[in-house]
């Protein structure tokens, strides 16, 4: 279980640095969160965040899903038509 804590700890704190969020690798007056804490006017938990980073991970996810199957779609549409005109050519060189 401290090593679970000490991880999502870890997490938070490298998420915090990216973020440019807080003193998160220096121990202040403030303690280790200070300005998140001050900020938010709440305890923040590692267990939060990782719950924040996890449904930011499923949408980034479901977005990029959708927009992958929206191309798709349209990828296939073009071809049927492509193949659909080269079709209609062929058939209609028949008849001239």
């Amino acid at each position: 279980m401290k090593k679970r804590n000490l991880i999502a700890q870890e997490l938070a704190e490298e998420t915090f640095r990216e973020l440019g969020i807080g003193k998160y690798g220096k121990r202040g007056s403030m303690g280790k969160y200070g300005k998140l804490r001050e900020d938010t006017g709440r305890e923040i938990r590692a267990s939060d965040l990782i719950y924040e980073i996890f449904i930011e991970l499923i949408n980034k996810t479901d977005y990029l899903l959708k927009r992958t199957v929206l191309g798709l779609q349209q990828k296939v549409v073009r071809d049927e038509k492509t193949k659909l005109n080269k079709d209609l050519e062929i058939h209609l060189r028949k008849y001239r």
